[in-house]
């Protein structure tokens, strides 16, 4: 299969302050290609969707988001600049080490670097 891009959608319980931490947590502009419809280009092939949970529904917003970083350090540098709490470094292996913060639904969002 080849593939020409890929999205990720979550379903978040309030898109207007979701929008805002995920602005400030990729440090991206975002696009509303739809109305209600949140989406921010992550690389020329890759986004990230954002769209508001259908009013009535009983169920959570939930699933997880991972992000590749190049320098760990500098991303932690980042995060407390923008004044987002984040956990400690957890050391998968001598390759990954991943850092957690959450969103504004409590969903977990992995900074994550693989290598050096």
């Amino acid at each position: 299969m080849d593939l020409l891009s890929f999205t990720l959608e979550i379903t978040v319980g309030d898109l207007e302050a979701s929008t805002e931490w995920y602005a400030r947590l990729l440090g991206r502009e975002h696009a509303e290609p739809d109305d209600g419809i949140i989406e921010f280009e992550l690389s020329p092939t890759a986004y990230l969707m954002l769209s508001p949970r259908e009013e009535g529904s009983t169920a959570e917003p939930g699933g997880s988001v991972n992000l590749q970083v190049p320098d760990l350090v500098t991303a932690l540098a980042e995060l407390d600049t923008l004044g987002i709490a984040h956990s400690d470094v957890e050391q998968y292996s001598p390759e990954i080490a991943v850092v957690t913060v959450h969103d504004p639904d409590g969903r977990d969002v992995s900074i994550v670097q693989i290598g050096g």
